[in-house]
């Protein structure tokens, strides 16, 4: 059997994320502007019976 090869960190950073150019159709960022606007009904989902007190 052969012994586990040994881990080696190359990268000097690794957590900053991918630096090297981008392809000529990649979008430089992904934004969906108003993801979560707070004005939009169609937001509101029910998460229970409504009961109404009388």
């Amino acid at each position: 059997m052969d012994a586990p090869m040994p881990l080696e960190m190359t990268d000097e950073n690794p957590m900053i994320p991918y630096q090297p150019p981008m392809p000529a159709d990649a979008l430089p960022e992904i934004v969906v502007p108003d993801a979560v606007a707070a004005d939009d009904d169609r937001m509101w989902v029910q998460q229970t019976e409504r009961r109404i007190r009388q």
